[in-house]
C-alpha cells in the first residue's frame, strides 16, 4: 500500500512569480528561498494505546512510517490511542490508514495539555475503507486521540499508520552568481482554483443541471446528476496545484457518504474519505497536489441524485 505524498516544493512556482524591476547589476551571496511542505506531525513521536493484541502490534507501530507494520487493539469497542506531537502544532487534518479490522464508529479528540479535551470529529463508517481523514481547520493541538467507538469486525481494531498534517514553511539558503534582476515572492494565497475551470460529470439531470455550475460561483445554479448512487462530478484545474480542502454546497440532494478524488494525469486516482454528510456544507482537508479533483458518490441521502451549487478547491498554483 503506497502512502499519500507527505511533501512538495514550491520552488517553480516562487521562480515563475520572480519579476525584474529596474535592473541594477547585484552580487548576492546569500538568498533565502521559501517552501512549504506538508508535514506529518505524529512520525515517531510518543503514542499510548489502550491495548495492544499482542507484542508485534505495539502502538508505536502506527507512527513508524512503516506501511508494514501496525497497531492492533485486544478485541474490544472502545480502545483507544493517542498521540503526544512534543509541542503545541497547528494541525489541519489527521489521515487514518486501516488494517481490514476497521473502526465501524470513532471519535477523534485533541487537547493542549492531555487534561481537558474536545471532540473534533464522530464518524459513522458504514463499509471498510482503506483510509479515512478528518479535518482539524488549522487548531494549535499537541495530544490527539482516537477512540474506536464500535468495531467493524469481530477483531480489535488496527491501524497501520495514524498521520497528523499540517503546513510548515522551510527557508533554504542557497548562492547566487551576480544578478540584474531583483527577485521578488510573495506567500501564497489560498482562492477557489475550481472556479470556471472545465468541468465533466457522470450524468446531468437535464441541460441546466450540467457539470459546469458547479463550478461558475453562482449559488443560484446547480449541477445535478441522474438518481443513482455512482456518480461523479470532474474538475480539471489547468496546472499542477497545491490543493488545501475541498468543499461542497449542497443543494436537498446530497451525498450521505462520498470520496474526493485526486488524480495528476486524470486517470489514477488517491481517495480521500467524506466519510458522512448531514447536507447544506462539507469541507474536507487533503494537504495534496494535484491537477484533477473528482467527486465521486457513495450513496445519496435522498431518493433522487446527488445536487451541488458549488464545488469549491481552496488552494494554488504549483506549475
Amino acid at each position: 500500500m503506497k502512502k499519500a505524498l507527505l511533501s512538495f516544493t514550491l520552488a517553480a512556482a516562487m521562480i515563475a512569480g520572480t519579476i525584474a524591476v529596474n535592473p541594477v547589476a547585484k552580487t548576492t551571496t546569500a538568498e533565502a528561498a521559501t517552501t512549504t511542505q506538508v508535514v506529518n506531525y505524529a512520525l515517531g513521536k510518543d503514542v499510548i494505546a489502550s491495548s495492544t493484541e499482542n507484542a508485534d502490534y505495539v502502538a508505536q507501530n502506527a507512527v513508524d512510517g512503516n506501511m508494514s507494520t501496525r497497531w492492533s487493539s485486544a478485541f474490544n469497542d472502545g480502545e483507544w490511542f493517542v498521540v503526544d506531537l512534543g509541542q503545541i502544532r497547528t494541525v489541519g487534518s489527521v489521515r487514518m490508514y486501516w488494517e481490514a479490522a476497521y473502526a465501524a464508529e470513532y471519535t477523534i479528540s485533541w487537547s493542549q495539555d492531555n487534561v481537558t479535551w474536545y471532540d473534533a470529529a464522530s464518524r459513522i463508517c458504514d463499509y471498510y475503507s482503506s483510509e479515512t481523514s478528518e479535518m482539524f481547520y488549522n487548531r494549535p493541538v499537541r495530544y490527539i486521540k482516537i477512540t474506536m467507538d464500535r468495531r467493524g469486525t469481530v477483531y480489535g481494531s488496527s491501524l497501520y499508520e495514524f498521520e497528523v498534517l499540517g503546513l510548515e514553511e522551510v527557508e533554504e539558503t542557497t548562492t547566487e552568481a551576480p544578478t540584474t534582476e531583483v527577485p521578488t515572492t510573495s506567500q501564497p494565497t489560498v482562492t477557489n482554483i475550481a472556479l470556471n475551470k472545465p468541468a465533466t460529470a457522470s450524468s446531468i439531470e437535464g441541460v441546466e443541471y450540467d457539470a459546469s455550475k458547479a463550478f461558475d460561483g453562482d449559488m443560484n445554479t446547480r449541477w445535478s446528476s441522474q438518481f443513482s448512487d455512482d456518480q461523479w462530478l470532474t474538475v480539471s484545474l489547468g496546472k499542477i496545484c497545491h490543493i488545501e480542502y475541498v468543499e461542497f454546497q449542497w443543494e436537498a440532494a446530497y451525498a450521505a457518504f462520498s470520496e474526493v478524488q485526486v488524480s495528476f494525469d486524470g486517470e489514477n486516482w488517491t481517495s480521500y474519505r467524506l466519510t458522512k454528510s448531514h447536507g447544506i456544507s462539507d469541507r474536507l482537508y487533503v494537504f495534496t497536489a494535484g491537477r484533477y479533483v473528482r467527486f465521486k458518490g457513495v450513496r445519496r441521502a435522498t431518493p433522487y441524485g446527488y445536487s451541488i451549487y458549488e464545488m469549491r478547491v481552496g488552494g494554488w498554483e504549483l506549475y
